[in-house]
């Protein structure tokens, strides 16, 4: 499974106000896919993180398994999330849009999905070291989607509200569970792309 998301941090500079000093030198990624980097924001600050988690215990600096997403309901289960999240290792990704796919009778067919409002995604994070190697990675979190998006996938990234970005990244354990279960906190709007060039094809975004 693999996917792909959007993050235009120039295009959302009237977010500025909504989270901790928000980066001067503003990437533009307009394709994230699974083991790139992109921008996250932890308790401890801004970083660019490799999205796809590598667990701590992992022998070798690689994933054999996807990782790139966590279902909120296994989150505090799963081998390869339960560190971070019974840890507080919490992040979030700001996204401009994410991708995904239908396939219709007329082929497949590419969506970009946004928001007028700030598109913030609840994601885990994780530091791999071995001597001097280091990896610092990420995951998205993902929920069933609520019944407006569902026609599109029947998943979707967990988005924060505003109002829930310090508990998120500061909280305690159950107070972070305590937003795994909420509502989409505002509308997503998804708009049909012209050709395939636009949106490479990778696989579900959000299995």
């Amino acid at each position: 499974m693999c996917g792909r998301f959007e993050q235009h941090l120039a295009a959302m500079q009237e977010w500025r106000g909504l989270l901790t000093s928000w980066p001067e030198q503003l990437p533009i990624r307009f394709s994230v896919k699974p083991s790139e980097a992109a921008l996250t924001l932890s308790a401890d600050g801004w970083r660019d993180r490799r999205w796809s988690l590598l667990p701590r215990w992992s022998r070798q600096p690689k994933v054999k398994f996807s990782t790139f997403n966590a279902r909120v309901e296994g989150v505090a289960d799963k081998p390869a999330f339960r560190d971070a999240w019974r840890s507080g290792q919490r992040c979030l990704v700001p996204v401009s849009a994410y991708f995904e796919w239908t396939q219709g009778t007329a082929g497949k067919q590419c969506y970009r999905v946004s928001s007028a409002q700030p598109m913030l995604l609840a994601g885990l994070w994780e530091v791999w070291s071995r001597g001097d190697q280091r990896v610092d990675s990420f995951t998205i979190l993902t929920t069933p989607a609520p019944a407006s998006m569902a026609w599109l996938h029947p998943r979707a990234p967990l988005l924060l509200a505003p109002g829930d970005v310090d508990i998120w990244l500061r909280g305690a354990v159950a107070q972070a569970a305590a937003i795994l279960g909420g509502e989409a906190p505002y509308s997503l709007n998804a708009e049909p792309l012209a050709g395939p060039d636009q949106c490479e094809r990778q696989g579900s975004l959000f299995p």
